[in-house]
C-alpha cells in the first residue's frame, strides 16, 4: 500500500513513519517468500520496502489485536514475538 504510514512500537513509544508499508510472508527455511497488502499471522510488517533495504522490519506477527477504519484513517493493533505494535495508515478515498 503506498499511503502515509506510522508504526509505533508501544513499549518504547518509538515511531517509524513511511508511504508505504507491505507485510512479508516466509516460506519454511525462514526466507523472503512474498509481500502482501494485508496483515496475517506469521507476516512481518515492513515499512518502506525497497530492493536492498527497508525503513523498519519487525519480527513475524503472532496475533493481530484490532483493525479498525474510521474517518479515512486505518488503525491495526498487532502483537509480534519481541513487541506489540500500532500501525496506522491514511486511506485515500
Amino acid at each position: 500500500m503506498k499511503n502515509p504510514v506510522s508504526l509505533i512500537r508501544e513499549r518504547d513509544g518509538k515511531m517509524i513513519p513511511g508511504t508505504q508499508v507491505e507485510f512479508v510472508e516466509w516460506n519454511e527455511s525462514k526466507r523472503f517468500k512474498q509481500l502482501h497488502d494485508e496483515p496475517a499471522v506469521g507476516f512481518s510488517c515492513i515499512i518502506d520496502p525497497q530492493y536492498i533495504a527497508y525503513g523498519w522490519l519487525t519480527t513475524e506477527i503472532t496475533e493481530i489485536t484490532s483493525d479498525v477504519t474510521e474517518a479515512g484513517l486505518r488503525c491495526i493493533h498487532f502483537k509480534t514475538k519481541n513487541s506489540n505494535y500500532k500501525l496506522f495508515i491514511v486511506k485515500n478515498e
